[in-house]
């Protein structure tokens, strides 16, 4: 759809209707082009529900990782680098966005070459934008296809961890243009997290990728001795731990010590994903969206 501002997201068939048509809504009433990345299965349904909202079929899904069809980012970044260059926003399916009216226009001047993102306040009730904001994730991001091109595919998707790491900290490591919305404009009807076993696998997906990014970001420049240091220590350790985790549920060991090994690892991601969190939000530039009358 040439020169619309489009809205990427992945609307889930069945759960959550009335949220998930709250925050379409937002965004139409701010004048975006709304475009769910779903697979033909969910498609049918979805329309039913979204008659307004456009769909595409990526052509995979990460179902044999998760056990349901969700979306690579990558295919999302790909749609738009090859089909409608331009700047563009990813967005979980249950934000509801309450924002100046040229919201719009005001991210395309900010997101040009760069990542922009927003971070959520939690609310009790759909009317209400009184609550506590998030400090620990971002739903919203807007970019151009310029910066996209930056991002390799490292198997991240929406609706599982790390996606909201992914892309900022990529922006942060490589020095890259990158933007946190301080004013809140994203809100999220608080629920209970639901817990998945396939955390441990995308906070693995995301060490890797840290491991793998690093190295990327330091080509061609001077070895620094004390990074090759901490890099080594760090992927010494992580290995040692991610072992034990792996083979946790083969060797002859008590139930206690099976949930020491999974705590133990579980701590050590925790703490990387505070420390990397607030690194983000130290390379980040602050920006405030001016309030339009």
């Amino acid at each position: 759809m040439p020169n619309a501002f489009t809205l990427a997201t992945s609307l889930v068939p069945g759960r959550n209707l009335d949220v998930q048509k709250e925050a379409v809504a937002s965004w139409a009433k701010l004048g975006f082009h709304i475009l769910s990345f779903n697979r033909g299965s969910e498609i049918a349904p979805l329309s039913q529900d979204f008659p307004d909202v456009a769909f595409h079929d990526p052509g995979r899904d990460a179902g044999e990782v998760t056990g349901k069809p969700l979306v690579f980012l990558s295919d999302i970044l790909a749609y738009f680098i090859d089909r409608q260059p331009g700047v563009f926003g990813i967005i979980n399916s249950d934000i509801v966005l309450d924002a100046p009216h040229d919201l719009k226009a005001q991210l395309q001047a900010q997101a040009r070459d760069a990542l922009v993102v927003a971070t959520r306040v939690e609310i009790d009730d759909l009317a209400s934008r009184e609550g506590k904001r998030n400090l620990w994730g971002f739903d919203a991001m807007f970019l151009d296809t310029n910066m996209a091109k930056h991002f390799t595919d490292c198997g991240f998707c929406l609706g599982m961890p790390f996606w909201d790491y992914w892309m900022p900290m990529t922006a942060a490591l490589h020095g890259l243009a990158y933007k946190q919305i301080k004013t809140d404009i994203a809100f999220h009807l608080r629920h209970t997290e639901a817990w998945s076993d396939k955390r441990f696998l995308f906070s693995h997906m995301f060490v890797k990728f840290l491991q793998d990014e690093i190295v990327r970001a330091m080509s061609g420049k001077p070895e620094d001795p004390a990074f090759v240091f901490l890099q080594g220590y760090f992927t010494y350790y992580y290995n040692k731990i991610h072992a034990r985790l792996l083979g946790r549920d083969t060797a002859d060991l008590a139930e206690d010590e099976k949930f020491h090994i999974a705590a133990q690892f579980a701590e050590f991601t925790d703490a990387l994903n505070e420390t990397t969190f607030m690194f983000m939000r130290r390379q980040a530039r602050l920006i405030e969206l001016s309030q339009t009358p």
